[in-house]
């Protein structure tokens, strides 16, 4: 399970990464992406996936998760759920 405290995003006590902004970043500081709008793109640019009503989809369309399983899974903080779903595509679960 992954666990919101402050910009940090960890796991199990380990710090994975941290968001500033609209930006997440790994523990080591690389840009792993961004989300804008209703969007997630990975570093490069590339779309990664979207939120479409209750539900997380890759760039395809294909559901990934929905936003009530992936409350279950990324705990804690007071962020939005595109933040949570950019989590989730970016980082695992």
């Amino acid at each position: 399970m992954i666990k919101i405290v402050g910009n940090d995003i960890t796991r199990g006590g380990q710090k994975l990464g941290y968001f500033t902004g609209n930006d997440i970043f790994d523990a080591h500081n690389k840009k792993l992406g961004y989300f804008r709008e209703n969007d997630i793109y990975d570093g490069s640019g590339r779309k990664m996936g979207y939120l479409e009503g209750n539900y997380i989809k890759d760039a395809h369309g294909t559901t990934v998760e929905s936003i009530t399983t992936m409350h279950r899974d990324i705990q804690g903080g007071t962020i939005s759920d595109l933040e949570r779903a950019a989590i989730r595509l970016l980082v695992g679960d």
